[in-house]
């Protein structure tokens, strides 16, 4: 003859099964807490690393001191030979930004793999990562089922060039001209939003010319360009 379940015991069952999906809330909700942290400051770690990579590897400054002064700087002078101005060729200047942001776009849309477990997509990221980070225990770190995180990863290329002029010595100038570049970074995950700027300085050519700067100026005078941002 066959039995059938009592409805008490139905009802028990219910309950253990909201019980269980319950604590399985919680514990994915505690372990995402534990985790987040320490995968953004990973992320930010490594975008760090690479933007670094990209300024040493593919900044190519020996093309860009090629008569770099010549191309892009010219001083205006007073009747006494002083220098009194800072003349940029904008047209040239945003050329070469060009130029630099275009290289920097495409090197920075593969930033590598930003650990042993990522997966690049075009503008994000899927982190798989252990369980155990959630521990403070470096030993137990690696241990645990690797879970697929996305993070989105916003980032902007900005440049610029700076030149100055200062005396140097008895009648002459130093003419020094940086490129100037900023990588702007904003890694998205969830309700977290942490955003990252890293900014670099590049001298790229510098000459000595004959003339000074007037005392009124206090022997320095200094121009700069900015290029627009631009989305990589």
């Amino acid at each position: 003859m066959k039995r059938f379940k009592k409805p008490r015991d139905i009802n028990l069952l219910w309950i253990y099964t909201i019980l269980i999906l319950i604590e399985v809330i919680w514990s994915i909700n505690s372990i995402g807490k534990l985790i987040s942290p320490k995968l953004i400051n990973i992320v930010k770690n490594n975008i760090v690393y690479y933007d670094n990579l990209l300024v040493e590897e593919y900044v190519d400054t020996k093309e860009l001191r090629s008569n770099l002064v010549d191309n892009l700087i010219t001083l205006d002078k007073n009747k006494n030979e002083e220098i009194i101005n800072i003349n940029i060729d904008t047209a040239k200047s945003y050329e070469l930004m060009a130029n630099i942001v275009k290289e920097l776009k495409g090197k920075s849309n593969n930033y590598g793999d930003v650990d042993s477990y990522a997966k690049n997509k075009r503008g994000s990221m899927v982190l798989r990562y252990p369980i155990g980070l959630a521990s403070s225990n470096i030993l137990l770190n690696n241990l645990g089922y690797r879970i697929p995180l996305k993070l989105i990863l916003n980032s902007n290329v900005l440049t610029g060039i700076k030149t100055k002029v200062t005396n140097y010595g008895l009648n002459n100038a130093l003419i020094e001209v940086y490129l100037r570049v900023s990588f702007v970074s904003n890694v998205i995950y969830f309700n977290m939003d942490e955003a990252l700027k890293s900014d670099y300085e590049i001298l790229l050519a510098s000459r000595m010319v004959m003339g000074r700067v007037p005392d009124m100026f206090n022997g320095y005078l200094e121009k700069n360009i900015e290029n627009n941002n631009i989305k990589s």
